[in-house]
């Protein structure tokens, strides 16, 4: 009888040991470089899947010559797809020796449409789209640059070669709460053919040259982005032809630093287009005599 129950706790022993085991070997199973490259390049169709998210942002540019500087923060809900739309607060618009403005900026389809308490047109109506002449106090705190908008940046997460995704897996930025999945890489024009430019914003049209920008990420467990940090540098380049295209061209090579972090995925986000009568007619919107 002694014999048996000997020999019955061995069993019971040895199939605990196998379990545990294998729970062991489940959990410390590496990843491969395609999985791992795949959770940095899949943020885009995770986002999506998601459907919405709130997006906290500070951006930053200043020559690198000069003590002017431009900041830009706030705060956008935006909802992912094939054409992603969002509805922007801007809490700050602050550029050296210039006012510091509020405002609001919405983006349907492939407009964008602004409206300031700080800004006025002739004909009286609030709001008025990218196209519209507008005085931001210096030309490089227009938000329509995109400096300041999440999907301008994001994209190029979706287009990283396989090769440098996988490299830039890291464990040495800060922490992130709930965002454990840490890469920095800088995007590579010989690797990366979707490397920056082109911005697609006006962006391109004031600088026509980009110092490969240099990414941190953070994602979470459901391979989310939670925080995206980019810095980068742009310039103009005068080609010697003299084209007079109507922008301000800097003599001088401009910083940029921009920081976005996402929280309140699927929150229900409802994005429209101002109504047509409450957008200017006017070419130009100037400030405010007391702004």
């Amino acid at each position: 009888m002694r014999k048996r129950i000997v020999v019955g706790a061995l069993v019971v022993l040895l199939v605990l040991v196998g379990a545990a085991a294998v729970a062991v070997s489940t959990v410390w199973k590496p990843e491969s470089r395609e999985q791992i490259a795949a959770r940095l390049t899949g943020t885009g169709k995770r986002l999506t899947e998601a459907g919405t998210a709130r997006v906290t942002f500070t951006s930053e540019m200043k020559p690198q010559l000069g003590g002017r500087k431009v900041t830009l923060q706030g705060t956008s809900l935006v909802r992912f797809g094939d054409r992603p739309s969002w509805e922007t607060t801007y809490t700050q618009i602050a550029a050296t020796g210039h006012p510091t403005l509020q405002a609001k900026g919405v983006h349907v389809d492939d407009d964008t449409y602004f409206t300031s308490p700080s800004m006025v047109a002739e004909d009286g109506r609030p709001w008025f789209d990218s196209h519209t002449l507008a005085d931001w106090g210096s030309g490089f705190s227009d938000p329509d640059l995109g400096v300041s908008d999440l999907m301008v940046w994001q994209r190029f997460l979706d287009d990283v070669s396989e090769q440098i995704a996988a490299n830039g897996e890291t464990d040495e930025l800060p922490d992130v709460k709930g965002a454990p999945h840490e890469y920095r890489f800088r995007c590579t024009p010989n690797h990366d053919v979707f490397c920056p430019p082109p911005f697609r914003t006006s962006l391109d049209l004031v600088f026509n040259r980009v110092v490969p920008p240099l990414f941190s990420v953070w994602i979470d467990d459901a391979g989310r982005l939670r925080r995206l940090d980019v810095e980068t540098s742009v310039l103009y380049v005068d080609d010697g032809r003299g084209t007079d295209d109507g922008y301000q061209h800097p003599q001088d090579e401009w910083e940029i630093r921009t920081s976005f972090t996402l929280d309140q995925f699927g929150t229900p986000v409802t994005v429209t287009a101002p109504p047509a009568d409450r957008i200017t007619q006017s070419r130009q919107v100037n400030l405010k005599a007391s702004a």
